[in-house]
């Protein structure tokens, strides 16, 4: 059985982050006007996921233009009031105007606020363990910072912005896993640590047996000059030869077991600060070892190779954890613990301020005073400088702590910690942004910017210093990014409460397309031979060529005042409108070819915010303004421009300035979608000969688009869809390459300084039987593929620029801040007509005409769509460790995961130890509550609170037998927890049984109906209670090593029937008919059956292998049953129950068929049954598994055929693309196995590496699946059928 994996999800959350200018756009450049507010880049890391983006200045309050133009005419006198489009001539006199959009309302500068906004996303093949910022010689020409990267199999990447692919490139790469400290080791257990030096000469990466590797940079021309010495070397590189630093022989024999280093600021050379532990101790050999820590400060000879120690500190706290550097004007470092922080200068002085009383019982370190019953704790908690002497502790729970350091010159006092100013999110990472800026990253929240301020004022005496916060919590840049699912929320417009829609007039005919125009004043309709003005004495312009009739229109684009219309035939028609005299006439076309010429697809684009920026050459011609200009156009010259995109058979894509009709843009191989569409200064394109007439190809644009798309700040994007079923998604980026102005290539006098960059591709399998019909059925039937741009606001400070793509795979394009670009279908089958919609005055509205007839749709307000599937937030105070749905009463069960004071007894149940001293306090443990929730409104019916020592650690719905109900079975909630009584005593743990009731709702709760939890059953376990599941109505429980089969009998106890001892500690349950899958943290998986008569637990096969298993599930398709397996080093297997393989020994032993390397940690699973109309059984399932760092994969059965053609594909992909950071696909999915000749790696596909055949240009598509023997339209079925939902 054979299998693809792919994600729904990435890695949700922030591990690591760095702010740096990264991007051109963070340069101040006078003459440029694009994104003047753009000045840092932070860079996060989660898992794989490198995310780029930008902090720009925003004003807080921007003024919606509909509302302020309400209120304006609100207060005009009635009868005096203008059409839309005009503006007032004075504000005394009610004379008007008619200035058709221009808005000249002069603006202030108002106050701004940073943001970030997303600039690019790569998912990299390895696990990302650290990024620092650095500066090569190649910076003092472009002002640009580097990005160096860390991985887990000791890689590092320097990674640079290439403004040409608008992307980042891989300079180099640098690997140490070959080391002799990688060799023998077991890379699960190592972490390695990237630092770099504040001056960028050099960077070091951690290594196991306490040493470091060094990677030097070159900063001068005069250290580049050396080069040349060295025939070996080549010039060009930003950097020399790197090599291993080991503490131990190098430095001193006594520093081993680092627990953290970092550069130190300041020196002439670069310095580092290593803290260590010269012996190992724990709390219980306090008495013996304490204080074992040591801080060693020494510099970095890179020329000579030596490291002169400056500074050794002895008898520091055991549980030092991290180190902070200071500023250079103050020197030394704060090294934090558990208990206290400490300060130590180059001098060797330490100073001490203990947080708690526990610092001064586990450490022999001179201390402050404890200041005012101090009881916090610094575990978990992240530092981050503010100034040079003031730095903020964000501890574990997201309380925010001003620490200040009282020095004279550069000789420290004291330290002074003050109360909370704030709470934040739960932190996984903190760095300085600039003077006012703090990044907080977070793994299980959002991850937001602090703005901080500096309140310097005289208190009097018994006032509260917290009175006065000091930092501000933004949560606007929150980007949450939390996984949930998004809903759609249906309303059909004939059910609805509002105000009935009546249709006064109908007009016969086809229609192709419809839109205001005349300023708005009337309405332009288009049939498929005609052009009508909607309105009295209305104006039909028909489609003749003299008295000749033309084909028929099949599309055509309006915007006030031009009208675009292609024909049937590939040829165009381009009218334009007088306002003065309402008319419509045709515009002459001569300066775009021949009269003949053919097209493929067109637009208008209104340019209102001076995106287009056009140069002119020298010797461009006087045009004759007076030939096509309007009154219009003259008005509207100041506040916007027009321009028309067309597309040739040819695959040339051209932007004609209007309505002059010069070219100004041409590109090239458009129809081969390539990755960046250029200029290619060429003029006007011929028409291709149309003898024998031309037929349409796969690779035509079909229907292309230019609009805006985006959230607070749209950008323009370039939308087009081909006729095979390529949607593809460009970006309009600024480019300064132009050609020679003084001799403009092929006659043309204006140049778009623009570029495109392709940011998302999306392929759909499309249905063609239309085609080939010409009758008037076939043309009522006929699917409309059309791009609809719109504008909503979910809610009144956010609004949404964004696409519907209507037809027979109806999708969603939405392009938000802190999400990029992103396309979700609708839900439809077929859409045939789309419009934003405003009756009701809300800004949320959509009319639609899908295959289900015509509907209303509002957007949701609390629906977010950052993530590749739309999500909702549910705020909670508290997290929570299970979840599941209740299926009798629609709701929610969840166990939250709290924290409760711990207090320890001996067996007669009296108390062993009380606090007793200041700044002492009792130990925390773990604790539970179980909630039942209801999605609506999400609302905590009841719940049920469990022993302040007793904590969840399996919820699950199971099907029991029962008395209750005419079927003799019934859902009931079963709950396995454990009970810690101190190290003293061994745990015990207990199984419950809960149902859900219903009763009478309370009149007040506003509820129609009103649940309860109901405890039928607590059976105490003389061990923790780890997994649960249900099989044939029984009860399956663990309780450590011991699987357990229980009746629930007279639904009030639980009997047993039989029971297997398995492994070590049983950690996943799962069963199918009669079929146990068990887990377990040593033995990995066992294969049981069960039996009814008499009673009994057949084991079936075992896998041999010792392995840590967080989860196993069942995996079939037609007749195949797999086993699918994750470890906690991030592993997936498959295994097969095969008893006629020989080497399975009669099916006692499970074989393992295929490995694949996920890299991160699997705790769930949901298997989906894939069931036809045609087929009763289930064919085939999917597996989603869900990864403890918040992403989604899927697990999808593959043929024998597929997976041959596509395995061959996934080789040609990971040879020859550009891999970011030069890392190698194959090696991060391998798995080291030394029972076998090779690794079992061909039988799951890597989903990652074969998303990127999507999304590259057509040619590049050939050009792969030529070198398998196969069809470029193939490879996209195959990888279609398997993308697409269920």
């Amino acid at each position: 059985m054979h299998a693809l994996r792919h994600e729904l999800l990435p890695p949700s959350g922030v591990d690591f982050a760095i702010a740096l200018k990264l991007t051109p756009s963070t340069i101040p450049k006078p003459s440029s006007k694009r994104d003047p507010s753009s000045f840092l880049n932070i860079v996060t890391a989660r898992s794989n996921i490198l995310r780029v983006y930008e902090v720009r200045h925003q004003p807080l309050v921007t003024p919606n233009h509909v509302d302020s133009e309400r209120q304006r005419r609100a207060q005009i006198r009635k009868g005096t009031e203008p059409v839309e489009g005009e503006v007032e001539m004075d504000h005394g006199g009610e004379d008007w105007v008619n200035l058709g959009s221009v808005k000249t309302d002069g603006q202030q500068d108002a106050a701004t606020a940073p943001r970030l906004y997303f600039v690019k996303e790569h998912a990299v093949y390895g696990t990302i363990t650290g990024m620092e910022r650095v500066r090569t010689i190649s910076s003092n020409e472009d002002q640009l910072d580097r990005l160096l990267v860390s991985f887990k199999d000791a890689k590092i990447a320097l990674l640079e912005w290439s403004e040409s692919t608008h992307d980042l490139v891989t300079v180099s790469i640098h690997t140490y896993e070959r080391a002799p400290q990688l060799v023998a080791l077991d890379s699960a257990l190592f972490q390695p640590t990237l630092r770099a030096d504040p001056l960028s000469r050099c960077a070091a990466l951690s290594l196991p047996k306490d040493s470091i590797a060094i990677l030097p940079f070159y900063q001068t021309q005069a250290e580049l000059d050396l080069v040349e010495q060295d025939l070996n070397l080549a010039r060009d590189l930003p950097y020399s030869p790197s090599f291993i630093l080991d503490f131990i022989a190098d430095v001193d024999p006594d520093l081993r077991n680092v627990v953290d280093f970092v550069f130190l600021p300041g020196y002439n050379n670069p310095t580092i600060a290593v803290l260590c532990q010269v012996e190992k101790t724990w709390v219980g050999r306090l008495k013996e070892y304490r204080d074992t820590a040591r801080l060693y400060i020494f510099t970095l000879d890179l020329l000579n190779h030596t490291y002169p120690v400056i500074t050794t500190v002895e008898g520091l706290p055991y549980d030092c954890t991290s180190l902070l550097p200071c500023a250079a004007s103050l020197g030394g470092v704060v090294i934090v613990t558990s208990n206290a922080l400490i300060h130590v200068d180059q001098a060797a002085r330490r100073v001490a301020l203990p947080v708690n009383g526990w610092a001064a019982r586990v450490s022999d370190l001179p201390m402050l005073p404890l200041e005012k019953d101090s009881d916090l704790t610094l575990e978990g908690s992240r530092l981050v400088f503010v100034d040079e002497k003031n730095f903020f502790a964000i501890r574990k729970d997201g309380m925010v702590h001003s620490v200040e350091i009282v020095s004279d010159g550069r000789t420290v006092s004291k330290l002074t910690i003050s109360p909370a100013l704030a709470q934040t999110t739960i932190p996984s990472f903190a760095c300085q942004l600039s003077n006012e800026l703090l990044f907080v990253g977070s793994t299980v929240g959002p991850s937001v910017l602090l703005k901080t301020h500096r309140v310097d004022e005289e208190l009097p005496l018994g006032t509260v210093e917290s009175d006065s916060p000091a930092a501000v919590v933004d949560t606007h840049t929150a980007m949450d990014i939390d996984d949930e699912d998004g809903e759609k929320y249906l309303v059909n417009c004939t059910t609805t409460a509002k105000t009935e829609l009546a249709i006064p007039t109908r007009v016969p005919g086809t229609t192709v397309g419809a839109g205001p125009f005349f300023q708005r004043t009337a309405i332009l309709h288009i049939v498929t031979n005609a052009i009508r003005v909607l309105e009295p004495g209305a104006q039909v312009i028909k489609d003749m060529d003299g008295n000749m009739p033309r084909a028929k229109i099949k599309a055509c684009s309006i915007c006030d005042p031009f009208v675009f219309i292609l024909r049937e035939d590939e040829t165009i028609g381009l009218f334009i409108g007088e306002t003065e005299r309402g008319k419509v006439r045709r515009k002459d076309m001569s300066p775009m070819g021949e009269k003949a010429s053919r097209y493929l697809a067109g637009c208008f684009f209104t340019d209102s915010n001076g995106t287009f920026e056009l140069a002119t050459t020298d010797v461009a011609p006087n045009h004759d303004r007076n030939a096509t200009t309007t009154l219009q156009a003259v008005v509207s010259a100041g506040s916007h421009s027009q321009w028309l995109v067309l597309v040739r058979p040819q695959g040339i894509m051209e932007i004609w300035s209007l309505p002059k009709l010069s070219l100004v843009f041409s590109c090239n191989g458009i129809s081969g979608l390539d990755a960046i569409l250029t200029d290619s200064y060429e003029g006007p394109a011929l028409s291709l000969p149309q003898d024998p007439p031309r037929k349409p190809q796969d690779l035509d644009i079909d229907q292309i688009l230019l609009t805006c798309l985006g959230e607070s700040a749209p950008a323009l994007h370039l939308f087009m869809f081909n006729r095979f079923g390529s949607l593809v998604v460009y970006e309009m980026l600024p480019t300064p390459v132009l050609p020679d102005m003084t001799s403009p290539p092929n006659g043309r006098t204006c140049f778009l300084k623009v570029k495109f960059s392709k940011v998302a591709t999306r392929h759909f399998e499309l249905s063609r039987q239309e085609e080939t019909e010409k009758t008037v059925l076939a043309e009522q039937k006929r699917i409309s593929r059309v791009f609809v741009p719109f504008v909503t606001s979910p809610n009144p400070s956010q609004t949404l620029f964004g696409v519907f793509f209507t037809g027979d795979r109806p999708s969603w394009i939405i392009g938000t801040d802190k999400g990029g670009v992103n396309i979700f279908p609708s839900g439809h089958g077929v859409v045939h007509a789309f419009t934003a919609c405003s009756l009701w005055d809300s800004k949320s509205e959509f009319l639609v005409y899908s295959d289900e007839g015509p509907s209303l749709l509002e957007w949701l307000p609390d629906i977010t769509l950052d993530a590749r599937l739309p999500k909702r937030t549910v705020p909670r105070s508290r997290a929570y460790s299970n979840v599941v749905f209740e299926p009798n009463s629609l709701l929610i069960v969840a166990a939250s995961s709290l924290q409760a004071r711990f207090t320890s007894y001996d067996e007669d149940n009296n108390i062993i130890w009380e606090p007793d001293g200041v700044g002492v306090s009792l130990p925390c443990c773990d604790c539970s509550t179980l909630e039942l929730i209801s999605p609506d409104g999400w609302v905590t019916m009841d719940g049920y609170e469990f022993a302040p020592n007793e904590y969840v650690n399996a919820l699950e719905c199971v099907t029991l037998e029962t008395l209750s109900t005419e079927t003799g079975v019934k859902e009931f909630l079963a709950v396995g927890t454990t009970i810690d009584r101190g190290e003293d005593l061994a745990v015990k743990g207990a199984t419950y049984i809960f149902e859900v009731v219903e009763v009478v709702p309370d009149p007040s709760s506003g509820h129609q109906r009103w649940y309860r939890l109901k405890l039928r059953v607590r059976d105490d376990a003389k061990g923790p209670v780890t997994a649960l599941c249900g099989i044939d109505g029984y009860l399956v429980s663990s309780m450590g090593q011991k699987v357990f089969i229980r009746a629930f009998d007279l639904d009030e106890r639980l009997v047993g029937v039989a029971f297997l001892d398995v492994g070590v500690y049983v950690t996943s349950l799962r069963s199918l008919k009669n079929l146990l899958l068990i887990g377990d943290a040593v033995k990995s998986v066992w294969l049981v059956a069960f039996q009814e008569d008499p009673y009994k637990l057949v084991i079936l096969g075992k896998d041999m292998r010792r392995a840590c298993i967080t989860n196993a599930d069942f995996f079939f398709t037609k007749n195949e049953l797999a086993i699918t397996t994750h470890d906690e080093e991030g592993v997936l297997r498959l295994l097969s129950y095969d008893p006629t393989d020989p080497d399975s020994k009669g099916g006692q032993h499970l074989m393992c068929t295929a490995e694949f390397h996920v890299h991160r940690e699997s705790r769930c699973s949901l298997a989906v049954a894939r069931r036809t109309k045609e087929e009763p059984e289930i064919p085939q399932s999917r597996l989603i598994n869900g990864f403890t760092d918040g992403s989604l994969s899927v697990l999808t059965p593959v043929d024998e055929m597929v997976l041959k053609r596509l395995h061959l594909l996934q080789g040609q992909l990971s040879r020859n693309i550009q891999h970011v950071a030069g890392l190698n696909p194959r090696a991060y999915r391998i798995v080291r196995n030394d029972a076998v000749s090779k690794p079992l790696s061909r039988g799951i596909l890597d989903g990652q590496l074969l998303q990127a055949f999507e999304q590259l240009g057509i040619s590049r598509q050939n050009e792969m699946t030529r070198q398998i023997g196969t069809e470029r339209t193939t490879a996209l079925h195959d990888w279609i059928s398997f993308a697409v939902p269920w």
